[in-house]
């Protein structure tokens, strides 16, 4: 097993260490912010319109048509679950509140997202494939372990983590 007190290895220019373990909890916030809020526009899309112009399903209903296609049935029930975990779950882990509760349905969708699109689109997320939905599943399953840090709400309100 790892310890994790002595995982790093030894830093080229050690008078930086201090700069860093300053910096690592806001980068870990940036971090969880940018993972959890940018699911929130297409929430707002699904659910109300905005953003017509985007390439992807602009609404529910292609959501839905899109998802049956791809096996997941009943289309229309998994497109709101969808839209909802994007509308509900993505500001809670953007905030850090309840952050292992709200990165466990954004981590399943998107690796599922990845999976499915890995099968049908390849990998380059230049033509919808595998890789943006991967990388964003990733990061979700960091704070699904890893917990919303020291800068989230779940530390600074509750002052734990669930």
């Amino acid at each position: 097993m790892i310890d994790p007190a002595s995982a790093s290895a030894p830093l080229l220019v050690p008078s930086l260490g201090g700069f860093y373990a300053t910096l690592l909890p806001y980068a870990e916030a940036l971090l969880r912010f940018t993972a959890g809020i940018v699911l929130l526009p297409h929430a707002l899309q699904k659910f109300f319109g905005f953003f017509p112009e985007s390439k992807v399903p602009a609404n529910l209903r292609q959501l839905a048509t899109s998802l049956d296609n791809w096996g997941y049935c009943p289309g229309m029930f998994w497109a709101v679950i969808v839209a909802l975990t994007e509308l509900f779950a993505g500001p809670l882990l953007a905030f850090g509140l309840f952050t292992r509760v709200a990165a466990l349905p954004v981590f399943i969708f998107l690796a599922l997202s990845a999976a499915a699109h890995g099968k049908r689109d390849g990998f380059f997320w230049t033509v919808h494939g595998a890789e943006y939905p991967l990388v964003w599943a990733v990061i979700a399953f960091y704070f699904l372990i890893n917990g919303g840090g020291v800068i989230s709400l779940d530390r600074l309100w509750l002052g734990f983590e669930l």
